[in-house]
């Protein structure tokens, strides 16, 4: 028998996200010095983005099932401060359901599920960018109703939480390296001596230092509308492949056998 049975699930559960991310206030002439928080409440269908994964013949409470690592994507509406950022934030969006059944399995794909709570799971949501510099698990869903659960294993757990940790590094290096890129070039050269004439007005646009501040979300939000036939042969892609692989790995060496029992 397995750990845990979780709801499988669906494209209508209900996601509702409290994300912290970085704040220029409509007007303000700097950006806040700390953090402040967004709400958001999305179906996991999102809005019909590509890196949205789910069966299109397999089905949960009569909606489509969700498969581990879909990610309702870019466009998801934040609501907290007027920001200078924030659709940068919107653009950017993302929120994962890491954890899944490596056994069970949606059209080839391991099934999404409602770990560690039974109906309710965490997604791995967008943050930041500079602070805080990495994605947490700050997105709730709810899987109700649900009559539809698939059974978690320790390697189903094992590899999930490893794909949330991995997901959450690459966030954090994507993070670090576009501060070091900002401060080390994009900045010094545009207020550097032989440019600060041409761009003295340009540098005070709060539009133009908000691009700066937010190149990871510009990317990553970009990928997100590509189709998945395109989408898997950008750097992103290949990175999930290598992922789920691995994690599919993790999930076969704890397992136990086809046809065994876990006592």
């Amino acid at each position: 028998m397995s750990i845990q049975d979780s709801a499988v699930l669906n494209a209508l559960h209900v996601v509702i996200g409290i994300d912290v991310h970085d704040t220029w206030p409509i007007g303000a002439p700097v950006p806040s010095p700390t953090p402040t928080p967004y709400i958001w409440v999305m179906f996991l269908n999102g809005l019909f983005m590509p890196s949205v994964k789910k069966g299109t013949k397999t089905f949960s409470d009569s909606f489509p099932a969700m498969q581990r690592g879909t990610d309702i994507g870019p466009l998801t509406i934040h609501n907290g401060i007027p920001s200078y950022l924030q659709p940068f934030i919107i653009l950017g969006s993302s929120s994962v359901s890491e954890f899944g059944a490596f056994t069970v399995k949606i059209e080839n794909l391991p099934v999404a599920t409602a770990f560690p709570l039974k109906v309710v799971t965490y997604n791995l949501n967008c943050q930041g960018s500079a602070a805080p510099p990495l994605p947490l698990p700050t997105g709730l869903v709810a899987a109700i109703p649900s009559t539809v659960f698939a059974g978690m294993n320790l390697g189903d757990i094992i590899a999930s939480a490893a794909c949330m940790a991995a997901d959450m590094l690459v966030g954090l290096a994507l993070s670090k390296l576009s501060s070091y890129l900002n401060g080390r070039f994009i900045l010094q050269n545009i207020t550097g001596p032989l440019t600060l004439r041409l761009f003295a007005n340009m540098n005070n646009l709060p539009l133009v230092r908000a691009i700066m501040l937010n190149v990871p979300s510009i990317i990553t939000g970009a990928f997100g509308f590509l189709p998945s036939k395109y989408a898997d042969y950008t750097p992103v892609g290949l990175y999930g492949t290598q992922r789920d692989n691995a994690a599919a790995a993790i999930a076969e060496y704890f397992n136990p056998p086809p046809g065994s029992h876990v006592n």
